[in-house]
């Protein structure tokens, strides 16, 4: 496979991801829409700050990735990606092992995060087979 090609398969997954977390997030207040409560008993009306950091990282992340991987030539922009995308495979492999070990079950956002997870795995996979190719 040569080089440009991976590079689209890699900024494509990535903005996969991206989607996918934006669609996470849509998946959180659709009950607002059929009238179901959703707001935190310990709510206060201020978002947390790590709340926001996260958020801010979920669309930054995933856009940097992708200009990072059009934009930068040699081994630099190669291991960068590569080290975001095992990034993205943890975060959401622990996303998705929360959904499964909490009490509070959202089905729903399996549609979402079990195809996150393997989305991500090709992601691994295909940062890998750019990192070993030769320039």
């Amino acid at each position: 496979m040569n080089n440009e090609r991976i590079k689209q398969r890699i900024s494509l997954l990535w903005i996969i991801i991206l989607i996918g977390l934006m669609f996470h997030i849509i998946l959180h207040i659709v009950p607002v829409f059929y009238g179901i409560n959703i707001v935190k008993k310990e709510a206060d009306g201020i978002i947390p700050t790590l709340m926001l950091f996260i958020l801010g990282l979920s669309f930054c992340v995933p856009a940097l990735a992708i200009l990072n991987t059009q934009y930068l030539r040699g081994s630099t922009g190669k291991l960068l990606n590569m080290l975001l995308s095992f990034v993205a495979l943890i975060v959401n492999t622990g996303h998705l092992h929360e959904i499964f070990s909490t009490k509070v079950k959202s089905p729903i956002q399996l549609f979402v995060l079990i195809p996150l997870f393997f989305v991500s795995i090709l992601l691994v996979r295909d940062s890998l087979k750019w990192f070993k190719t030769k320039l």
